[in-house]
């Protein structure tokens, strides 16, 4: 019983972390996307603001999907603020930045639990709360955030590693683990700033093995959800599938096997894109028009069939044969809603 307490929390949470990303992050690269191709400028500034306000999204949407409540919900929103790193203070000057989603999310967590431990028990609320749950997302960003920076350089050196190996092994290996990284917490933000190194085959390896994630469990996810969510993961983020992964493991089978496949054609043909493009996949159909303005025009056949289509075919048949072998059942893709 303790145990799936437990696991509800951690799906629950994670539920969470998905939508604060997406409404922000994903949502703003979506509304950048649409500013620059229909020239309206600010639209293109809101898409900048939103990809700004990630910690503080993130914050609200777990507080909201654990039950936290009054001062213990508000504090949550600067937790993820602080966590997320997206006020960066240096000497006299303060910038912006996107930040990290999992310091984020670990920050709201111990934020909301240490603010549960003190709210209602004394008369001083107003101030212990804030103060609890402010002070255990600095010591996060103090603690926790060396090591994030720790594991970004060993995937950067995993990467290189991968880039180094003959062609269809590094297609394989790279699609595979652009996947992993997208699909999970760690998300498209760590990817890109591990791939800025890189260029050419090894960046369009990258974009087939997200493009294989998000249009991957888009298909798979048709029976468990409405058309609005499946386009969520589609052309927003394959995030969102990240709780019932944790549930239920064996869903992430067809889209890594399609990672894989997808990647290792992906170099064959010689696909290219560019780092943030590669990173981001589908969302908002950056990767493809990034990967359009790279090569040439003649090049969006074997793109769209690579990236597209044949991940689409694959996980939808192997998803297929799992619901024959009661491996995936009803229910196993579906999307929870705050």
């Amino acid at each position: 019983m303790a145990r799936n307490r437990h696991e509800n929390y951690i799906v629950r949470t994670l539920n969470g972390l998905a939508y604060g990303y997406f409404v922000s992050v994903v949502f703003g690269i979506i509304l950048k996307q649409i500013g620059t191709a229909v020239h309206i400028n600010m639209l293109y500034q809101w898409g900048v603001m939103l990809g700004y306000l990630m910690g503080p999204a993130i914050g609200i949407a777990m507080g909201l999907c654990i039950d936290a409540r009054g001062m213990n919900l508000l504090t949550a929103l600067l937790a993820g603020t602080i966590g997320a790193g997206t006020i960066v203070v240096d000497g006299g000057q303060i910038s912006l930045a996107t930040g990290n989603p999992l310091l984020a999310y670990i920050a709201v967590i111990l934020a909301i639990e240490v603010g549960r431990l003190v709210q209602g028990k004394t008369p001083f609320d107003i101030w212990l709360v804030p103060v609890m749950s402010i002070g255990c997302a600095g010591l996060v960003v103090w603690l926790i955030g060396p090591f994030m920076h720790q594991i970004s350089f060993w995937l950067n050196s995993v990467m290189k590693q991968c880039a180094t190996m003959p062609s269809v092994l590094m297609g394989m290996l790279v699609a595979l683990l652009a996947g992993v990284i997208t699909t999970s917490p760690l998300s498209s933000l760590l990817l890109t700033s591990i791939m800025v190194d890189f260029n050419g085959v090894v960046l369009g390896a990258v974009l087939a093995g997200v493009c294989s994630q998000m249009i991957g469990f888009a298909v798979m996810s048709m029976n468990d959800n409405r058309f609005g969510e499946v386009l969520a993961i589609g052309l927003g983020t394959s995030l969102l599938q990240f709780k019932n992964i944790v549930k239920r493991p064996v869903i992430w089978i067809p889209p890594l096997l399609a990672s894989m496949l997808s990647g290792m054609i992906s170099v064959l043909f010689s696909l290219r894109c560019s780092v943030q493009g590669s990173a981001m996949g589908l969302t908002g159909l950056l990767g493809l028009t990034d990967s359009f303005s790279i090569m040439a025009t003649t090049y969006w056949i074997p793109l769209f069939l690579i990236d597209v289509v044949l991940p689409m075919v694959v996980c939808y048949s192997m998803y297929k044969a799992f619901r024959k072998l009661n491996y995936i059942k009803n229910g196993d893709l579906q999307i929870s809603q705050i």
